[in-house]
């Protein structure tokens, strides 16, 4: 994925930017492998982040992006467009820590596409919210992020929980 940002501010507290990100296709096709992990199409992501940072300790974070996605030319394979909408909502519980929720919310929004025709007849179109706590921890100059998910009015996409854990470190 590349994804050059194309403009930012810097209003006080607020924080913003905007992004392109670009997917490129990943791995091979092959159409007598069982499976195939690549994407094997491009995508176009425009991207709007911002961070609302009050001196109150209060934290208000959230990327918008819009997913257009290209045809998979092997299979004649098109999903359908996605709007992501992530959030993080987090209280400085400390001069290192950090307490909040998080999650997001997925829709699709038009049909995945095959040989012409919408795919199983509904398109296929799936959807997802997820919310559910998260930690972050300063140490010095890295940071240790955990979040746990849980996602719940699911169509049309797998649905579990999910652990995350990110460690940032400056180059």
């Amino acid at each position: 994925m590349l994804g050059p940002v194309l403009a930012w501010g810097d209003a006080g507290p607020l924080h913003t930017a905007l992004a392109a990100d670009i997917v490129l296709p990943t791995g091979d096709y092959d159409r007598n492998r069982m499976l195939n992990l690549g994407a094997h199409h491009y995508s176009l992501r425009p991207v709007f982040a911002f961070s609302y940072l009050p001196a109150s300790g209060w934290e208000l974070s959230s990327k918008i992006s819009y997913t257009f996605n290209g045809k998979n030319r092997d299979t004649d394979y098109q999903s359908g467009q996605l709007f992501h909408f992530d959030y993080s909502l987090s209280y400085a519980a400390g001069p290192a820590r950090r307490l909040g929720l998080n999650g997001y919310f997925i829709k699709q929004t038009t049909d995945d596409v095959q040989y012409g025709r919408a795919v199983a007849g509904n398109g296929f179109r799936g959807q997802a919210f997820a919310i559910g706590p998260a930690l972050r921890y300063q140490f010095d100059k890295a940071g240790l992020e955990l979040r746990w998910l849980k996602e719940f009015d699911v169509r049309n996409r797998p649905e579990g929980s999910a652990v995350w854990a990110k460690l940032v470190l400056p180059l």
